[in-house]
């Protein structure tokens, strides 16, 4: 009769330890997850990244984003406006799309460059064909037609230089020889978008770091010295196979993850 009832007791209490496992798994899983975090720090840059509330499916299929201009490019040429905190009155949504036969590929600075190496800009929500003696457009003023496909730009605060993208190394453009960035030897660049890199194992962004901040944090008679390079964001690391698209230009940053929760600390409208 005793081990009539202990038998049963046995496994009930392996299919309730098993089952108590599986909920603290999940509960860890849903902790960690990018999805349920209101916002985020990128502590060294002094970043904080907050959720925002947004309505823009078709921001699913981006490509790259304009900060200059709060706009979006998607992988089929489409150029869209987008808001951070307003709808448009024609989609009742965060981006409207701006209609044109013209396919884009990228921005640089507010230049948007079409499939043919074209430079446009936008002017009061309509799309304009830049011409040297027409409008304002904020273009790197050295850089030639050829290369814009692979050219890119970087200002971070006082600083301000043009990137050259080719065989898996960034390149200074002046004279496409000094090297600004190699990835690792396990690593191949992805996507490169002005102040950031995306490899297939990490993101990186272009920033000014102090080298010596201990020291200069602390005796008076000692400078600080500061470097200019592209630093690993460790802090997106944890999150990389959530993340469908990361941005950081001049400090500015935005970030969507794969349920299209977007984040930014941009605070303009």
């Amino acid at each position: 009769m005793l081990k009539k009832i202990i038998i049963p007791l046995l496994v009930l209490t392996l299919l309730c330890g098993c089952t108590k496992e599986e909920n603290n798994t999940n509960t860890i899983d849903n902790k960690d997850s990018l999805s349920l975090k209101n916002e985020l720090s990128i502590t060294e840059s002094s970043l904080i990244y907050k959720k925002l509330n947004i309505d823009c499916e078709e921001i699913k299929n981006i490509i790259d984003f304009n900060f200059y201009t709060p706009s979006f490019i998607t992988t089929d040429g489409s150029l869209y406006l987008f808001s951070f905190d307003k709808l448009f009155k024609n989609s009742n949504k965060n981006c409207a799309k701006l209609e044109t036969n013209t396919k884009f590929i990228k921005f640089i600075k507010n230049g948007i460059i079409d499939t043919d190496n074209n430079i446009y800009y936008i002017d009061n929500d309509t799309i304009k064909l830049y011409q040297s003696n027409i409008g304002m457009i904020n273009m790197p003023y050295n850089i030639s037609k050829d290369d814009y496909k692979n050219t890119f730009n970087n200002t971070n605060n006082t600083t301000e230089i043009n990137i050259y993208y080719n065989n898996n190394k960034i390149y200074n453009y002046e004279d496409k020889t000094t090297i600004i960035f190699t990835p690792q030897k396990d690593e191949e660049i992805s996507y490169v978008l002005d102040g950031t890199i995306k490899t297939n194992k990490a993101f990186y962004i272009y920033d000014i770091r102090v080298t010596n901040k201990e020291e200069c944090t602390k005796y008076e008679d000692i400078s600080c010295n500061y470097e200019k390079k592209y630093y690993l964001v460790k802090e997106l690391s944890n999150y990389y196979d959530e993340i469908l698209f990361y941005k950081n230009s001049n400090n500015l940053g935005i970030l969507i993850d794969n349920n299209l929760n977007i984040f930014s600390n941009y605070l303009g409208g």
